[in-house]
């Protein structure tokens, strides 16, 4: 007795291991297509359809709302103002190979409370909010101080320091994915003030002399003030004359600062 054994051959096409992607709602992404040529064909599928396609010397669109929002580049289809509804299965057909990619989409909110604008030593608390966040990813927030260890999705700073000043980053981590969103916060009170360099002058009547105190001038600076001072102060009551030399003293002290 013979057995006959019929072996079917199905032609279609080989399916490859796909990527999981991850955008910000509003931004751009560029989905791999998974090969960096290819030799008759390459098509580009959302779901069941058709966005693009090139054959040979020949270029199709679909007629989808996202054509009009990505465009393929090389092998690779990149999307801007990427929305909610974007988010799924994306197929890409290079000759007779598809590679099947997923979209995840995030929305992502930053803030701060009580306001961006903080007072060195008081409280604040920074939230970083993500919607549609996938299993195995991780929010954390970044801070303007290199030397500063990451900080969870609500960072407390108690109290506030000079070293939070500046844009913090939001980072969304998912595997090789990772995304970011700014936040910019000013410390008010976070600048040294500069020393005192205004001179002080102390005029003792009956010696005339003048002793200038917390002061950075130059020695002839302080003489030519000195000096103006002792002449206002000793010369007589002479109408204008005063006037003339105040008005003196006080372009030297102008021309100063």
């Amino acid at each position: 007795m013979k057995m006959l054994v019929w072996f079917v051959f199905v032609l279609g096409a080989l399916s490859a291991a796909g990527e999981v992607f991850v955008a910000k709602v509003g931004g751009k992404v560029t989905l791999n297509c998974g090969v960096s040529s290819y030799t008759n064909s390459l098509r580009w599928y959302h779901g069941n359809d058709f966005l693009h396609s090139n054959m040979f010397l020949f270029s199709m669109l679909g007629t989808v709302e996202l054509v009009r929002r990505s465009v393929v580049r090389q092998t690779d289809l990149e999307i801007s103002s990427v929305k909610e509804t974007d988010a799924g299965r994306f197929t890409c057909s290079a000759d007779l190979t598809r590679h099947e990619h997923s979209l995840s989409l995030f929305s992502v909110s930053v803030s701060v409370v009580p306001s961006a604008d903080l007072l060195l030593g008081s409280e604040a608390t920074l939230q970083c909010d993500v919607k549609g966040l996938i299993e195995g990813c991780e929010v954390k927030w970044k801070s303007p101080n290199v030397d500063s260890p990451e900080w969870s999705p609500t960072a407390q700073l108690k109290p506030v320091t000079s070293s939070h000043d500046g844009t913090w980053q939001c980072i969304i981590t998912c595997g090789s994915n990772q995304l970011s969103e700014d936040l910019t916060i000013t410390v008010q009170g976070n600048r040294q003030i500069p020393e005192m360099k205004t001179p002080v002058f102390v005029i003792k009547k009956q010696t005339n002399v003048c002793f200038p105190f917390q002061s950075r001038l130059l020695q002839h600076q302080q003489q030519q003030l000195h000096c103006a001072a002792r002449r206002i102060a000793q010369r007589p009551s002479l109408p204008g004359f005063k006037s003339r030399l105040w008005q003196h003293f006080f372009q030297l002290t102008v021309k100063l600062f």
